[in-house]
């Protein structure tokens, strides 16, 4: 090291400076960032949800509405029951689309299927993803309603209340 130099055109006190401006430099710039604002949820502990399950048999359909007026509604998580419940069902004509004489699409009945929307109401478990037990509650989710006399498969979440 000729002249105190590191690589020939600087010297330890040189490098010292310039470590040192970049490091009120970096700090200057730290300092201006705002602080990220910790997310709160609401204080939510129960909601209620309906799911809208389309393109229903009606046989099965009566036979799980003669479960449900038995009081067949607590909800089913896994193997175990949960602290929710199916609070209202029913069941309206399915309907779909078909194409006309004329080519235009209109919406028609299905006279072999129904669209069933189930209300339920559950205690949330994460409430991050607000989830009931397992299955995550958000509107446009699909979801299983599943009781001791009764399982639909494969409904969409349509809406979503806080109850608390």
């Amino acid at each position: 090291m000729k002249d105190k130099k590191l690589f020939g055109k600087f010297n330890i006190i040189d490098l010292l400076v310039v470590l040192l401006i970049l490091a009120a430099g970096f700090f200057a710039v730290y300092r201006m960032i705002p602080e990220k604002q910790e997310y709160q949820p609401a204080n939510i502990a129960r909601i209620e949800y309906v799911v809208k399950v389309s393109r229903v048999d009606p046989a099965v359909y009566e036979n799980a509405k003669k479960w449900f007026d038995q009081g067949e509604t607590r909800l089913i998580a896994g193997d175990s029951f949960i602290n929710g419940n199916v609070v209202d069902m029913y069941a309206v004509p399915y309907e779909t689309t078909t194409t006309a004489a004329d080519g235009s699409l209109v919406l028609a009945t299905d006279p072999y299927y129904l669209t069933v929307y189930c209300t339920m109401q559950g205690p949330i478990t994460d409430g991050v993803v607000m989830k009931v037990v397992s299955q995550e509650t958000r509107v446009g989710l699909l979801n299983t309603v599943k009781t001791r006399g009764f399982c639909f498969m494969n409904g969409t979440i349509i809406s979503v209340e806080p109850l608390d």
